[in-house]
């Protein structure tokens, strides 16, 4: 992602940030979502907690995880990602043919272009999860139909573990 992160800014001749905030965040309408990379805690922002060894949390607000890049550190809120998701899947982000692309497991690694792919009977399913020290994601968009599954904690797996968990109920459905 980091290299894909330096493509954009050379084809493009703008700064990553600016770029994504233009071309995504703008056209999906996404106002409550940013990859400030120094610019702090937003007043709406929540923050993340790291579990310590006694059990406590601490936060973590001094993680070096906590700066933004192309492999993630971004912010944003469940209704942020869900006008994402739709404007991915409407195609205002991407033409038919490359969103196709995009979600087509090539190599047999339940990946396609920067999209984790699942195939549970009967429903196709893509999207991503993601997390840092005090923090996880997952979202995932069920191009058939429109549904998508979104989830943000401010606790390491938070999400990861009920995702996973809503992931695999949905493999059982249907049969």
């Amino acid at each position: 992602m980091l290299l894909l992160g330096g493509i954009i800014e050379k084809v493009s001749g703008q700064n990553y940030f600016d770029y994504i905030e233009k071309n995504i965040y703008s056209v999906a309408g996404m106002t409550a979502s940013g990859l400030e990379a120094e610019k702090g805690v937003e007043a709406n922002q929540a923050i993340g907690y790291i579990p310590k060894l006694d059990g406590s949390y601490e936060p973590n607000l001094n993680s070096a995880f906590t700066r933004a890049s192309p492999a993630g550190g971004g912010y944003s809120t469940i209704a942020d990602l869900h006008k994402f998701g739709q404007a991915l899947l409407s195609g205002k982000l991407l033409n038919d043919s490359s969103m196709q692309k995009m979600f087509k497991d090539e190599l047999g690694r339940q990946y396609g272009y920067g999209f984790q792919i699942w195939d549970t009977p009967g429903k196709h399913v893509v999207g991503h999860s993601g997390g840092a020290p005090g923090v996880s994601a997952v979202a995932y968009l069920f191009p058939e139909t429109g549904y998508m599954v979104i989830i943000l904690s401010n606790y390491d797996r938070g999400s990861a573990d009920l995702g996973e968990y809503l992931l695999n109920s949905l493999k059982f459905i249907g049969k």
